[in-house]
């Protein structure tokens, strides 16, 4: 029988600059196992050159409260390990807050707790709408400081339905979906240019409306110009960009 093992390696390890954050990985062992299922290999994973291994244990609840989790994704310009402090800018804050009153506060049945990789932002939300936050500031998962990554995901897999909001790339976050599946979260996923619903059970079964499906077709048909262009051009922009993500 063949192992295989999925490591994750501690930030100076990686010989490029941007070693992958933990939601990359959690993705990454996701898809190991189910290419790996039904092969006969075994699969495990070492945390062990990383901080993260000291918190395998890290165990605590919000003063047993039931609650939902917002997750909301602005960009890795925001974390810079833990001292990004600028906030959002205008024209997606009115997104986000429209957003977070007609398609999450209407729908949710329990407190909500915010966490976002803006720690400006998840303070300004807490304000705004009253939301459970913790004072850690965000922090990537290569930085080495493991403990605010640690709480995320400790919240994200005892809430009663996670909500994410990625407002930086049109795909769900590694992180906070991948989490969710594994536990077996509930969840629903709003991501840029669009910002439909789209809603996993704790099954792993998605759920979208039929609206929710043509516009997502539409957006990939109104795409294939741009993608065509990026193969045969490379990183030059088309004179008209009709894209929708």
């Amino acid at each position: 029988m063949k192992t295989i093992i999925h490591a994750y390696k501690s930030g100076d390890q990686w010989i490029h600059s941007s070693p992958p954050g933990l939601g990359d990985f959690i993705r990454g062992t996701c898809h190991l196992f189910e290419r790996l299922d039904g092969t006969g290999c075994v699969l495990k994973v070492d945390i062990s050159q990383t901080t993260f291994s000291e918190l395998i244990d890290f165990d605590e609840v919000i003063a047993g409260r039931p609650y939902e989790l917002l997750s909301i994704r602005t960009g890795d310009g925001f974390v810079a390990n833990g001292r990004g402090r600028n906030g959002v800018r205008g024209d997606l804050k009115r997104i986000l807050f429209s957003l977070i009153e007609n398609r999450i506060i209407a729908h949710s049945h329990s407190p909500i707790v915010v966490m976002s990789d803006s720690h400006e932002l998840k303070k300004e939300l807490a304000r705004r709408y009253s939301f459970i936050v913790f004072p850690h500031a965000p922090h990537h998962g290569s930085s080495g400081n493991a403990l605010p990554v640690s709480i995320d995901i400790h919240l994200l897999r005892n809430s009663n339905f996670n909500w994410h909001i990625n407002a930086w790339q049109p795909w769900w976050s590694g992180f906070s979906h991948y989490t969710s599946l594994i536990f077996t979260i509930p969840s629903a996923n709003f991501r840029t240019p669009l910002f439909i619903r789209e809603e996993i059970t704790s099954l792993g079964v998605l759920r979208i409306s039929l609206i929710g499906r043509f516009l997502l077709a539409v957006g990939r048909v109104c795409s294939y110009p741009r993608r065509l262009w990026q193969a045969v051009f490379g990183g030059a922009r088309p004179m008209t960009d009709v894209a929708m993500g």
